[in-house]
């Protein structure tokens, strides 16, 4: 179950009908847990758009992450460093115009020393010093 469900939103997902696609009852009470903002429907549809939206980013960002840092990152390409330059910026942007998620910004400020901190760590071997002649 995702943590940030409450148990009256986990007793009215259990209280609805489940569709009969799945041969698996819980199969869509599960996805539903996993994956609130995309089901916002189970949740009572306040703000649908927005939760959708957010849904979607959430998966689009951690997927660019996932498929940049497994193989260009790790080859030490450049293209791949500049590009998860995003994180910190999404983060600090989250953080200066105080936008969601959540109201305690402690989180984005965690994210964002740890994706700088990681980021430069590694500096010197996508850009080592060339030995001058």
């Amino acid at each position: 179950m995702a943590p940030h469900l409450t148990c009256r939103m986990v007793q009215e997902v259990n209280s609805r009908p489940v569709s009969t696609k799945h041969k698996n009852p819980s199969q869509r009470r599960r996805i539903v847990a996993a994956f609130p903002q995309v089901f916002p429907d189970f949740l009572g549809g306040q703000n649908e758009g927005l939760l959708r939206a957010t849904g979607v980013a959430t998966t689009g960002l951690g997927i660019l992450g996932i498929m940049v840092s497994l193989k260009p990152y790790r080859r030490r390409e450049k293209w791949a460093w500049f590009t998860l330059w995003y994180y910190p910026a999404f983060w600090t942007l989250h953080l200066i115009g105080g936008l969601p998620p959540g109201k305690d910004h402690i989180h984005q400020v965690v994210f964002l020393v740890l994706s700088v901190v990681g980021l430069l760590m590694p500096t010197r071997q996508f850009f080592p010093k060339t030995l001058q002649p």
